[in-house]
């Protein structure tokens, strides 16, 4: 049994953390090996991120406006926590996927909450640089097929002039 000074350290460690993080994700726990959320832990440490295993009463403590109900969370289940703006920590799932079947239960990214379906499809977006660079491309597309229709007539009024020349 924990005693009173425990559980109030962490509840506010709870606390602390919703207000820093930007994202969370949670998953199930059952049918997960200890070696592998060993593994899982290790590398959320290495991209920002934190993994806990929290009680649900201490949770609906922290935070009274927990956008995921007790019939939601009926098996145990683990949070990722991720505290960068690109949420780097999310794409661990993409990588342990291919070792076992992970169940996400939902997650909260930016004070919205997203379902399981959803979780996977922002879990598969690319990086941010290469979603940047794709909108560059697609933003500067029309601006090069508009410089290259305005110097076309002058490229032809040359050629023309050219092969008059000769």
């Amino acid at each position: 049994m924990r005693k009173k000074k425990d559980k109030k350290q962490l509840l506010t460690n709870l606390i602390e953390k919703f207000n820093k993080s930007k994202g969370y994700v949670l998953f199930s726990l059952l049918g997960l090996e200890a070696s592998l959320i060993n593994s899982f832990r290790l590398k959320s440490k290495e991209n920002q991120s934190l993994l806990e295993v929290p009680k649900k009463t201490l949770l609906y403590k922290a935070n009274p406006n927990f956008p995921f109900e007790d019939n939601e969370l009926k098996e145990p289940f683990a949070i990722l926590w991720c505290f960068d703006e690109e949420l780097r920590g999310i794409k661990i799932f993409k990588d342990f996927k291919e070792e076992t079947e992970i169940k996400i239960i939902g997650g909260v990214f930016f004070e919205n909450k997203f379902k399981p379906e959803e979780v996977w499809e922002i879990i598969n977006l690319p990086e941010k640089k290469v979603l940047e660079a794709k909108l560059l491309s697609v933003l500067s597309f029309p601006y090069l097929r508009l410089q290259f229709a305005l110097n076309s007539p002058t490229k032809k009024l040359i050629f023309v002039l050219s092969a008059i020349k000769k």
